[in-house]
């Protein structure tokens, strides 16, 4: 039986996953440690913030890593050789630059290092291949850009890691929809479909993915859009299962 959601008739719900990220460094701290093991799952919740170095970087990762592996997927066809190892020798390129291993020996423990971070993957890596760490439909990740942006734009994944004031929020359309700092929860606003979005498109050519800002239209996607003079944001929310094929 369809299940009627916000302005959609669906069979299942879809996780609202929103990456929020500065376009220039803002709040940068000088130390930042690795911690153990804090939960790495995000799929559809009724709300989560994701802003702890930790946690920010296990989310690209999975992403990543998932992605790579897919055998249709545009963006490894323009980037064939791109491996999860190469990610990674990026993070730890990015850790040299700027943290300095710390002179105080319970702070070496944790330390953002090449050592730790070997480590911190190789555990990442068992929790993802006995499945408990995952990013639920990441296809999304492929046609919104936030993919291909983490692995070609060196400057974009050190903002997104290490500027504090940029974060991940995870969360359910059978939730409260999108959750942004700022701007709050996207259902706690009304708003409405874009008819002219629906007029750009005859009914057998429905894009595949399309940014939410261009399909709804109300207060709190005008927020969404003034939002991005100061932040690049990608939405992730299985729009791939809201249009038609092509």
């Amino acid at each position: 039986m369809l299940q009627v959601r916000n302005l959609l008739f669906e069979t299942n719900s879809s996780s609202t996953h929103a990456i929020v990220v500065t376009k220039e460094m803002q709040n940068n701290t000088e130390y930042k440690e690795l911690h153990s093991y804090e939960g790495y799952c995000f799929g559809r919740c009724e709300s989560k913030l994701v802003d702890s170095l930790c946690n920010k970087l296990a989310y690209t990762y999975i992403v990543v890593e998932d992605l790579i592996g897919w055998k249709d997927n545009e963006v490894m066809e323009r980037h064939p050789d791109y491996t999860k190892e190469d990610f990674i020798n990026t993070v730890i390129e990015i850790s040299k630059e700027y943290f300095e291993n710390p002179k105080e020996e319970w702070m070496k423990r944790n330390a953002f290092n090449e050592d730790n971070l070997k480590s911190f993957f190789n555990e990442l890596n068992a929790l993802i291949k006995n499945y408990d760490a995952y990013v639920d439909h990441v296809e999304d990740f492929i046609d919104n850009g936030f993919f291909e942006r983490v692995i070609t734009d060196k400057e974009f994944l050190k903002r997104l890691l290490f500027d504090e004031d940029s974060y991940i929020t995870v969360g359910g359309d059978e939730y409260r929809g999108y959750n942004l700092k700022k701007v709050g929860f996207e259902d706690d606003y009304e708003y409405n479909y874009n008819k002219e979005f629906e007029r750009k498109y005859d009914d057998n050519k429905w894009p595949r993915w399309a940014d939410p800002t261009e399909m709804y239209i109300g207060e709190f996607w005008d927020k969404v859009k003034e939002l991005r003079k100061d932040y690049d944001i990608y939405f992730k929310g299985n729009w791939n299962n809201n249009f038609k094929e092509n």
